[in-house]
């Protein structure tokens, strides 16, 4: 698909979604999420809020 690009989770990746999942309190895959997003300067875009409100400040946060 045309802008869709896999990322894998490498061990850095990982450390840094386990990371923000400690402090921000975030489930594994929603840190996975925010973690990617600020590894590729791309902003998150998530219709779940509570990800989104959790995020505000780390990444730039887009509620569709």
């Amino acid at each position: 698909m045309p802008g869709i690009q896999i990322v894998p989770v490498d061990a850095e990746l990982g450390e840094m979604a386990a990371n923000l999942a400690a402090h921000l309190r975030l489930r594994g895959a929603d840190a996975i999420y925010v973690a990617v997003a600020l590894r590729h300067e791309v902003p998150l875009v998530t219709f779940d809020t509570q990800l989104a409100e959790r995020s505000f400040g780390i990444v730039e946060v887009i509620v569709p």
